[in-house]
């Protein structure tokens, strides 16, 4: 396993996605026991190795945009020929949803107060409740191919464009995946930092994997050494 980690590093994987394949290989060994009695008390070799491999050292963006570079960056967008790459992004701020689930919305997933989300990162559906500014906003939005879905892009398509107009063109640090972190920050700083309402809004299943994802660090106290090296 340590050299299966070595390996994957000189690929350029990064550590989330290495140790997501560690979790993929020892599933395969606990799943053994069930198709094969003999291989009962199988050695699973994830378990012995070397975490320190897997140490991210590099520093972690922040992700979260500040409304004057919400302003510029939708603006740039706006000012593209397709109308899409600014809409797509819109959305996006607004409800949290991913790129993916944004760019293949249709329109009979669109209800009253909440989308019904079905291509997920868990392959789960899920419901994602709408502000009112989110429905005002969904109401501008048309379907544009006979199977309903509101947008044309692919995800790749979308992705290259998206770098090249932000990134490549006016040299700005932001990447999609902001627009997320941004609206559950603000829904987060609304709310009261009431974690489990706004897991509930926003779809997660899981209001633990919720926490540890967007909440942890947000409630460190900074009275422990622990805490404050941790803010």
């Amino acid at each position: 396993i340590n050299n299966y980690i070595r390996t994957r590093k000189k690929l350029g994987l990064k550590p989330i996605s290495i140790q997501r394949e560690i979790t993929f290989i020892s599933n395969i060994f606990n799943k053994a026991k069930y198709f094969n009695d003999g291989l009962e008390g199988l050695r699973i070799p994830t378990r012995d190795y070397d975490r320190d491999l897997l140490k991210n050292t590099s520093l972690k963006r922040e992700g979260l945009l500040s409304d004057e570079m919400l302003e510029k960056v939708f603006s740039i967008l706006k000012e593209y020929h397709n109308k899409e790459m600014y809409e797509i992004s819109y959305l996006s701020y607004l409800t949290s949803m991913r790129r993916s689930e944004v760019i293949t919305l249709k329109q009979e997933q669109i209800k009253d107060n909440f989308i019904q989300l079905i291509h997920t990162k868990s392959g789960k559906p899920r419901k994602v409740y709408l502000s009112a500014q989110a429905q005002e906003f969904l109401k501008t939005l048309k379907p544009i191919k006979p199977d309903g879905s509101l947008f044309s892009y692919s995800i790749l398509g979308f992705d290259r464009v998206f770098r090249e107009l932000i990134k490549t063109r006016n040299k700005l640090d932001v990447k999609f995946h902001d627009f997320r972190k941004t609206c559950i920050s603000k829904i987060l700083n609304k709310s009261n930092d009431n974690t489990l309402l706004v897991a509930n809004i926003l779809g997660f299943a899981s209001a633990r994997k919720f926490n540890e994802l967007h909440v942890k660090n947000r409630l460190l106290s900074t009275d422990t050494q622990y805490g404050a090296m941790r803010t």
